[in-house]
Formats: C-alpha cells, sequence, structure tokens
C-alpha cells in the first residue's frame, strides 16, 4: 500500500493506538464481634452471648503513636447487628485506632477486651477479622417494631443506637405488628396485630402468623373475634400470653402460643374478661412483673388526656391506677 501526498510535503504520519492504564483502588475491611462476656475471660466463645446495637469506631491515628487521642478525628463506624456481628469497609491505607463506643453500654460495665486497637493499613492487608470487642454487664439491646412501615429494628435501651433488621413483610402485604414479647425460656420473639398472634425471626424481621386470627370468642358480651388487639405480654409466671383488645367494650383473652389462637373457657368458663374501666378508657399496652406476676398497663383515660401506669386485675377485669405517666406511650416491658 502507498501512501500518496498530493502537492503537500511529506508528513510523518503517526498511528495512535486506544489503550487503558488501570489503577487500582486499594480499600481493606475490619470485622468481629461485640459480645457480653458471661465468663469474664475476653474471648468470644459459645458461653457467651451476642450483643447487637452496640457502635464500633474508626478514628485515625493522626500521631501515629497507636493510642487514641481526643483529637482523633472519627473516620468510620458501624453499628453491631443481631448477631452481634460488625463490619467497616473502604478504609485506605493509615494508621487508625479502633473502638467500641462505651455510650452504647451501662453505666456499671467493664471492657473484658481492648477497648482500642491500632490498626495498620497497607496494602498487604485487605481484610482484617477477630477485632473482637467484649464486655461484662448489662445487655443493651431492645427490640422495637414500626407499625406505619411495618419495620423490625433493634435499639440500645441506653444510647438509643438503633440498627435495621428488615421487613415484617417482605411479600409486601401490611401486618401492622403492635405488641412485642420475648419468651427467654424458648428464645422465641412473638408479635400481635390487630388480628393475628405469631414469631417474628431476629435475623431478618420476617413474621409469620401462628393463625388466621385469634377464633370466635364468647362470653358476657356475646361472641365477638378478636382484633384490635394493641397489647399483648408473655406470662411465665402461669405460662401463657395475654392479649388486650380494644374492641368496645374493651376484653382481655388468654392466647396459646403454640396454636396462636384463644384458650377457650380460661376465665371461669368465659373464653374473654371484661374491663371495667372508665368511659373513654384505652389501653395500648400491658406487661406483666416476673417477680410479682401482677399484669400492668399504661392507661389513656381519654384521647390526649391523662396516662397512667395501672394494674389490671386478671380475675375481675378491675383497674387501679398506680402512678400518673406520659401520654400516648405504645410498649413497657420488663428489663433482665
Amino acid at each position: 500500500m502507498k501512501l500518496l501526498s498530493i502537492g503537500l510535503r511529506p508528513k510523518l504520519l503517526f498511528t495512535l493506538l486506544s489503550f487503558a492504564i488501570c489503577i487500582s483502588s486499594f480499600a481493606a475491611s475490619v470485622e468481629g464481634y461485640v459480645f457480653v462476656d458471661t465468663n469474664c475471660d475476653g474471648i468470644f466463645d459459645e458461653l457467651d452471648i451476642e450483643s447487637p446495637a452496640v457502635k464500633i469506631l474508626l478514628f485515625q491515628d493522626v500521631n501515629n503513636n497507636q493510642q487514641y487521642e481526643i483529637t482523633d478525628p472519627l473516620v468510620n463506624s458501624d453499628v453491631s447487628n443481631t448477631s452481634g456481628f460488625y463490619k467497616i469497609d473502604n478504609i485506605t491505607a493509615g494508621n487508625y485506632i479502633l473502638a467500641i463506643d462505651t455510650n452504647d453500654l451501662a453505666d456499671l460495665h467493664n471492657v473484658s477486651t481492648d477497648q482500642f486497637y491500632p490498626l495498620s493499613i497497607n496494602n498487604d492487608a485487605l481484610s482484617l477479622d477477630g477485632y473482637d470487642f467484649g464486655f461484662f454487664g448489662e445487655t443493651v439491646g431492645c427490640y422495637m417494631v414500626s407499625d406505619g412501615q411495618d419495620n423490625f429494628y433493634v435499639i440500645n435501651r441506653f444510647s438509643g443506637t438503633s440498627e435495621f433488621i428488615g421487613d415484617l413483610t417482605p411479600a409486601g402485604n401490611t401486618v401492622s405488628v403492635e405488641g412485642l414479647s420475648f419468651d427467654p425460656q424458648e428464645s422465641k420473639l412473638y408479635g400481635s396485630n390487630q388480628n393475628q398472634l405469631g414469631t417474628i425471626d431476629f435475623t431478618t424481621g420476617e413474621f409469620t402468623p401462628l393463625a388466621l386470627n385469634y377464633g370466635l370468642a364468647s362470653g358476657p358480651a356475646g361472641d365477638f373475634v378478636p382484633n384490635e388487639v394493641n397489647g399483648m405480654a408473655l406470662d411465665n409466671c402461669r405460662g401463657l400470653v395475654w392479649a388486650y383488645s380494644q374492641t368496645a367494650p374493651d376484653k382481655m383473652i388468654v392466647v396459646d402460643r403454640q396454636t396462636g389462637t384463644f384458650v377457650p373457657g380460661y376465665f371461669n368458663g368465659d373464653d374473654y374478661l371484661l374491663i371495667n374501666g372508665d368511659v373513654g378508657t384505652s389501653v395500648d399496652c400491658i406487661a406483666v412483673d416476673p417477680q410479682t406476676c401482677k399484669i400492668l398497663a399504661v392507661v389513656q383515660l381519654s384521647y390526649g388526656g391523662d396516662a397512667w401506669l395501672s394494674e389490671i386485675d386478671p380475675v375481675t377485669g378491675d383497674i387501679t391506677h398506680l402512678v400518673q405517666t406520659l401520654s400516648d406511650i405504645e410498649g413497657i416491658n420488663f428489663s433482665n
């Protein structure tokens, strides 16, 4: 092949080749577990309890002295999940201090592992694991549902640090769970919506109903299918589940936690107990004191009115007001 140049001086021709230069962006990660160190040995083992809702902090070690100083800037963080696991990604090369946020622990806690870990990140360290944080003291995690969005969270009861777990209904159906109760003997979390009792998966948040509804109950006010169940409580004193229905007149039923239906004839042959409250009284939550076995409730006397921590008599249905409290409380329970 010939190259012709007509009327022009010969030119030097360049052939341009397209090529790419790949520059890898280095980023590392660090991971571990947060746990209640039940045997106080500083090692995460099968005797320990995973702790969710605790924040792990990554600071830049500005002075490169492998010690945390208040002037070290916070560059990243993560919150431990229901398995106690945390992972911080996208760490560039440099020196850092990894720390547990003690604001997420009870006042009388003790950290049984190192509270601070110095990290030196270079091109040879892409994934660092085994950076566990143990403590002994009170457990910190509580579980919470948002009935408006059907979301399930774990929340730190001391600091408010929270972690989204999942949707109660992955299929997109609305269940509007308004009551939660944990069974420490079976390690199950029960939830109730307006007409169903079910279990909630700690890892995914999925709500699984135990039955289509609570069943058709009979009693002094006639037959009804329990709905508007806004409060439930696990009663390990009596080995049962209480459910409070706001279907007028207000009633309480006892639910079989295996079948999800009411226990027939529990109240001297009746399937439900009528609550003897003032007109306009609203009960949104109940709980059972594990020491005295008394049934407690937050009672709203009227819409926007005074609210009282009260006791419900499980035989007569009478309400006794104990102490005035905040209004519009949607849940109560006992810790430890």
